[in-house]
């Protein structure tokens, strides 16, 4: 159960986190990495059951009543790829409701809602005043956005193009590469296609080529709209005062277009990228005293620095999934944050027209899940040598309560999570969320709150539930310069 409940962690916060309010609200995200997989149609009739439900069709073409007014918003995704342009989704089959509270007691009225092919839907008539606006675009999650817009954004980021065309099965690259540094244990190399980075089979210890590997590509490459492929090996490398990290070494970026059903040849020799220096000065020990407020089944497992590779034009991050990860160009892990990280380290630059970002990231292990949150991003500069110091901006929410209380049991079916601001800077929203640890089903919220009422139908009785929560310096969720803190909760015992 644990690894299936990571992999769907770190596949659905992709998917969500990436979202924009117009009035700077957001849909519910899970903090980078808080997430997971389960069948929420069982709590869907119970929601349903347990509120006041208003349908889509009743004010629809009629007006809505004096104190109410209709929630409109899109969804999609702009794509960083030749120009940030942003393609719409097809809503035809989500489900969206407001939920209004109408007591402290955890009762709620419902509007439902009804989303468009074109990109867009409406929720008529809801009352005036904060509501949650709930999204199931997935079928395993449930998302709620604390807001009282009547205008609503959000859009994913991804590498590509939104006029991508899907490639033919058969379509692929046969590589024949020369050139690479010896392979050696912790090694890897990949290939950044346009519209994401895939990794490649390791290759035997010694090996500085290799000939014959077939990659499939699911899109069509157009050099005219200017994709590129790059391939990338890492290497793992000890500092002089002991420090372990991975770096790119070796690289090759070539413009190419591929034939539909067809198999293109890369016969390339592999060479080391434009190579600066980064001067690091890591504040560990400041990062682990604002990421202390952790249930008592809660540990940190790790802290991670790396410096990504994003798209020049990008205005936030691209959320990592399984089968698209992160180009990070440098990495450095540690399990000890007694001391402050003083060392020299390489700067690669190895995609052209790329920007670098450097992001530090908390392993926090809440059994029988893990989550992973971002507690700091920054832009670096453009100069090929930068000097670094990285220490916290933003606290994490502390002093979590159920209820006004410090309790995992008897909090019944829809608790008051409350929290109160950090210790350090001031955050602008909040995101969390409360994952079923047996059956993986995850329910995420934003809110400019300090506190959460967990809406009908999203607690299973008797089934112990992880609650996270992360402060945040910034309205966009993924915004690339943002300070975070994270806290959790837990196990909650319905």
């Amino acid at each position: 159960m644990r690894c299936g409940l990571l992999l769907a962690v770190a596949a659905l916060s992709g998917c969500v986190e990436a979202t924009i309010g117009l009035d700077g609200a957001f849909p519910a995200g899970a903090p980078d990495g808080a997430a997971g997989d389960a069948d929420a149609g069982a709590s869907d009739a119970t929601a349903r059951d347990d509120a006041a439900t208003h349908d889509a069709g009743v004010f629809l073409d009629s007006g809505c009543p004096a104190g109410t007014s209709t929630v409109r918003g899109t969804i999609g995704t702009t794509y960083f790829g030749e120009r940030a342009t942003t393609r719409l989704s097809d809503l035809s089959a989500t489900p969206f409701a407001a939920l209004v509270e109408t007591s402290t007691d955890g009762d709620f009225d419902r509007y439902e809602g009804r989303g468009s092919a074109d990109g867009t839907f409406e929720i008529p008539c809801v009352p005036d005043g904060q509501y949650m606006l709930e999204e199931k675009e997935f079928p395993t999650s449930a998302s709620y956005t604390v807001t009282s817009s009547r205008t609503y954004e959000r859009r994913t980021y991804a590498r590509g193009r939104a006029d991508s065309v899907v490639a033919s099965s058969g379509t692929g690259l046969l590589i024949d590469i020369a050139g690479l540094d010896p392979w050696r244990d912790g090694g890897s190399w990949s290939i950044a296609l346009p519209h994401g980075l895939h990794a490649l089979p390791r290759l035997e210890l010694g090996e500085t080529s290799t000939a014959g590997l077939m990659v499939p590509v699911p899109f069509r490459l157009d050099i005219a709209k200017g994709d590129r492929v790059t391939l990338l090996q890492t290497v793992t490398a000890t500092s002089p005062s002991g420090q372990t990290y991975t770096y790119v070494s070796r690289v090759r970026s070539v413009a190419l277009a591929t034939r539909d059903g067809e198999v293109e040849l890369l016969d390339e020799m592999l060479v080391e990228p434009p190579t600066g220096r980064l001067s690091l000065d890591w504040r560990l020990p400041e990062f682990a005293a604002q990421a202390s407020e952790l249930a008592p089944v809660s540990r940190i497992g790790s802290f991670t620095l790396a410096v990504e590779s994003v798209p020049a034009i990008a205005t936030g991050h691209v959320p990592p999934l399984p089968w698209d990860k992160h180009i990070e160009v440098l990495t450095l892990t540690t399990t000890t944050a007694d001391h402050d990280v003083r060392v020299e380290l390489p700067l690669p630059r190895p995609v052209p027209g790329e920007r670098l970002v450097v992001v530090v990231r908390v392993y926090i292990d809440q059994f029988p899940t893990s989550w992973f949150p971002t507690l700091l991003s920054a832009p670096l500069s453009d100069a090929r040598d930068v000097a670094l110091s990285v220490r916290p901006e933003l606290g994490a929410p502390q002093d979590l309560r159920l209820n006004g209380r410090r309790i995992t049991t008897g909090a019944g079916a829809t608790p008051l999570l409350s929290w109160t601001p950090p210790s350090l800077g001031r955050a602008l929203r909040y995101s969390g969320f409360l994952l079923d640890s047996t059956t993986g089903r995850v329910t995420s919220f934003d809110t400019p709150e300090t506190q959460f009422r967990m809406p009908p139908g999203r607690l299973t009785p008797g089934h112990p539930h992880a609650a996270g929560v992360s402060s945040r310096s910034t309205s966009r969720v993924l915004e690339l310069d943002v300070s975070r803190g994270a806290a959790d909760y837990g196990p909650i015992v319905p």
